[in-house]
């Protein structure tokens, strides 16, 4: 009794049912995942020509490239394009995303270059690890300018470098350090997002209520420290 082969093509994911695997359905497969015909011949440990022959003639497969091929089905689609926007989002410089995926430096280029067709198995195996973060919507975060001093404090940055990054004014980060809500929330939070790489810090700093003036009064030995609350300030008592 033969088996039968489903493959349902949606959002870039191949579901199948457990079956054999012909020559013609390894093609769709391998177009699928835009993977070329002599990698697949090495992840499958065969000859590029009896994989050729395979797919010309339809032919079914032994048991062991078969269990690698529904290991393969199982992988997401990637794109160049789409590992061009995971660096992007990630805030990844081409160093780091190629010790992420493992290969050279000079290799990143190529595989974010968007004219490139086919990528590599070994490629699309630690892609399969990754996800490309959405876009954040900032305007439901709160603002905290003590939460942005901590910020500037991790990744140690001035104020004034953030100014000039921001291309705005030192006094307009000012007062942003003073509570005022900057007028591009969204684009101030991006950049502090490529630099510190933790999205939910960031917002837990932005939900720190702000602090208070505070007075240190310093009559001999004792210290004292009054909120500024509008009402009178009591005069210190000395201790005996």
């Amino acid at each position: 009794m033969k088996l039968k082969i489903a493959f349902h093509f949606s959002h870039n994911m191949v579901s199948l049912s457990m079956i054999y695997w012909t020559g013609f359905k390894i093609k769709l497969l391998r177009d699928h995942l835009s993977v070329t015909r002599t990698d697949l011949a090495e992840y499958l440990k065969l000859p590029p020509r009896l994989l050729r022959h395979i797919e010309e003639c339809n032919l079914v497969v032994d048991r062991e490239p078969s269990i690698l091929l529904n290991r393969l089905a199982g992988f997401r689609k990637w794109t160049s394009q789409d590992i061009k926007i995971y660096k992007k989002k990630c805030g990844l410089s081409f160093s780091r995303l190629a010790r992420e995926l493992n290969v050279k430096r000079s290799e990143v280029k190529g595989l974010c270059n968007s004219k490139r067709k086919y990528l590599p198995i070994k490629v699309l195996e630690r892609l399969q690890y990754f996800v490309i973060p959405n876009a954040i919507d900032w305007s439901t975060i709160p603002w905290s300018g003590r939460g942005l001093r901590r910020i500037l404090s991790r990744i140690k940055w001035k104020p004034a470098y953030l100014a000039k990054r921001l291309k705005v004014t030192s006094h307009t980060v000012s007062n942003w350090l003073r509570g005022a809500t900057p007028s591009n929330k969204n684009k101030v939070l991006d950049l502090l997002l490529k630099k510190v790489k933790d999205v939910e810090w960031i917002i837990k700093q932005m939900n720190l209520p702000e602090l208070n003036r505070r007075i240190i009064l310093k009559d001999s030995s004792v210290v004292y420290i009054k909120k500024l609350t509008g009402g009178k300030v009591k005069s210190p008592v000395r201790k005996k």
